[in-house]
């Protein structure tokens, strides 16, 4: 179910703590319940039958041996109790420990680590963060034990007076001495059942418990999957159009789109620029159908895309991002993905992308692994797996190509090279181009310039230049640095 939600939810930090929660004993619990739902039915039967002998041996015996039967119970279910929510709390802290434990061995992080000393205070954040929940842990185990022995003590003393009631009822000669003997064995045997069926119950209730979090985990997960929609997408739409879009969020104050309208049509370069957190790359996940607005409508052609199959319109787009995936596989699947095209759409998407040049220097070609953690696997620098990503967009040949920032790591001539090849290579196709550095957008069509969420301008370059608003600003900076 979660790789079937949409990518908004794992933005929710609720949904975070409700998958936190099921994972908690995990999906085996469903056994374990099972397991103890059955040890809780033998036990039950168990102590039934011995009931059934103490009352028709004399009455006062049945309901005093319920006195010894649930002060126990009434330990075993507060216990779980108390350990459920303990472990409940304990989920940030728990969290926070993985987060650091991360930070600490793995490599992205290491030089970082290395060069700033963090590995003393890292060591230290995890300490405390470990020593508060042994605390908590310990304190669990003090209230755990307290209400034991409180139902021991109880449960004793109820069995005391089991005890007590029949051996008047033998001195008043209630009852013959065999039938006291038969009592005794009775009595015994129930409370055999009883130890079985408080353990089992404890079981039972505690991972109960867990499961009732797994399962409204799933049912959060299903509500966010999106329903079948049977609407197709255009083939080679003549313009996408987003109309008054609005989109926040989970657990935001501020939208991050307010009431956007932008209009894209065949063929054209569009270049979306503004400061950071301005909705750049909110609004190109929008238009791809990665997210829903939460107002207004996004539509290729008259078709909208509320009523279109996501994975239908993903197949007919295409996104390079800045924080693209190093996969660990070779370098010919993390340009194809899986597909299977042909080696001259391979090539000629290597080729436009400059990538052709890093496999070259590859040992093995496109068969090289891209993962050192591998017997023969190579390791790529920034800039070359920038190109990788930028030959596996161009790869899917969709009818919308969106590039969010795609020569961040890129050298001065390899960006240059970059954007021009994607002039010379995208006649057919539509291009959304998102980046910081505007002397790459002069050649757009059209420039929306967002601010604060809203689309503040519009137009070609010398039409943005000439209204001396943000986006001249913000270029004749960047100008200013190169003079």
């Amino acid at each position: 179910l979660t790789s079937q939600v949409e990518l908004v939810a794992y933005d929710d930090p609720e949904f975070h703590d409700s998958l936190e929660r099921a994972n908690i004993r995990g999906v085996s619990v469903a056994s374990a319940v099972v397991s103890s739902a059955i040890n809780v039915v033998t036990a039950a039967v168990g102590i039934a039958a011995a009931a059934g002998v103490l009352g028709v041996l004399h009455p006062v015996l049945l309901p005093l041996l319920l006195l010894a039967v649930l002060p126990d119970a009434w330990a075993t279910v507060r216990g779980a109790r108390m350990r459920y929510s303990t472990m409940y709390s304990l989920i940030p802290a728990r969290r926070r420990k993985w987060i650091i434990a991360e930070l600490l061995a793995d490599r992205e992080p290491a030089a970082e680590v290395r060069s700033f000393t963090m590995r003393g205070f890292l060591l230290r954040m995890y300490d405390a963060v470990a020593r508060a929940e042994q605390e908590v842990l310990l304190t669990l185990a003090r209230r755990q034990t307290l209400a034991g022995l409180v139902g021991e003590a109880l449960g004793g003393l109820g069995t005391a007076l089991v005890y007590v009631a029949l051996g008047v009822l033998l001195a008043v000669a209630a009852i013959p001495l065999a039938v006291a003997g038969t009592a005794v064995l009775a009595i015994r045997t129930g409370q055999s059942s009883l130890a079985n069926l408080l353990y089992a119950t404890n079981r039972l209730y505690e991972d109960g418990l867990y499961f009732t979090d797994f399962l409204q985990f799933c049912a959060d997960a299903e509500r966010r999957v999106p329903a079948a929609r049977s609407a197709a997408v255009p083939e080679g739409f003549e313009r996408i159009v987003a109309d008054d879009v609005t989109f926040t969020y989970p657990g935001a104050d501020q939208p991050a789109l307010r009431g956007v309208t932008v209009e894209i049509k065949r063929g054209e370069v569009i270049a979306f620029v503004g400061e950071n957190g301005s909705g750049k790359t909110t609004l190109a996940k929008i238009l791809s159908g990665l997210y829903e607005p939460d107002t207004g409508t996004v539509s290729w052609d008259d078709v909208d895309l509320a009523d279109v199959s996501p994975d239908d319109l993903r197949l007919r787009t295409a996104v390079i991002a800045q924080d693209h995936t190093r996969w660990p596989l070779t370098a010919r699947y993390n340009i194809t993905m899986g597909t299977d095209k042909g080696e001259p759409a391979l090539v000629a998407a290597a080729s436009v992308a400059g990538a052709d040049e890093v496999v070259a220097g590859l040992p093995h070609g496109y068969r090289t692994l891209l993962d050192r953690r591998f017997k023969d696997g190579c390791e790529l620098s920034g800039g070359q797996w920038q190109r990788i990503a930028v030959a596996r967009g161009f790869h899917r040949d969709a009818d919308l190509l969106i590039c969010d920032e795609p020569t961040a790591a890129l050298d001065a001539r390899a960006e240059h090279a970059l954007f021009e090849r994607i002039r010379d290579h995208s006649e057919g196709r539509t291009v959304l181009l998102i980046t910081h550095r505007l002397a790459s957008v002069r050649y757009a069509d059209r420039i929306y310039v967002l601010d604060h969420g809203k689309v503040t301008e519009q137009g070609d370059h010398q039409a943005l230049m000439a209204l001396n608003g943000l986006y001249a600003e913000l270029y004749t900076l960047q100008a200013a640095a190169y003079r």
